[in-house]
């Protein structure tokens, strides 16, 4: 039985020394940077409306403005050379997710949606390298799609 009781009170003071209870740290000055980007762009973006509803018309400007996304992250500040790669990566994953849905469009428009569909599944695995880096960046508002409830 004092084993048992030992085991629980080493647990419980494991929890309380390892800050359970405590507030979570607060984001880097990056992070909240790039989060609001993120959720500046997203309702940008939802303010165009659903495509479900308005239409195909929407999928460009949706996808410039994740262009300029991409600008507006490469241009944030960073304070270490790691911060500086990590940003470089998420413009680019950004600016090609977003170029490719561009360039899909065109391809839509000028009667090859069978091309605009491999263009997309092209484009994706860099929308979600994008949000993966972001998550771990410490933003993860920019994993969050546009209509996430829909």
């Amino acid at each position: 039985m004092r084993r048992v009781s030992t085991a629980v009170v080493l647990a419980g003071l494991a929890l309380v020394v390892g800050g359970c209870g405590m507030d979570e740290p607060e984001r880097s000055p990056l992070a909240e940077s790039l989060a609001a980007l993120c959720e500046q762009a997203r309702a940008d973006t939802e303010a165009f409306g659903l495509p479900a509803e308005k239409g195909f018309s929407v999928i460009e400007p949706g996808a410039e403005r994740g262009v300029r996304l991409a600008a507006d992250i490469k241009k944030l500040q960073s304070s270490t050379p790691a911060e500086k790669e990590q940003i470089a990566s998420l413009a680019e994953y950004f600016r090609f997710y977003h170029n490719e849905i561009r360039a899909g469009t065109k391809l839509y428009e000028a009667g090859y949606p069978d091309a605009y569909a491999i263009t997309v599944a092209r484009a994706k695995p860099s929308l979600a390298s994008a949000e993966a880096l972001a998550t771990r960046m410490g933003a993860p508002e920019c994993a969050v799609r546009p209509f996430p409830d829909r």
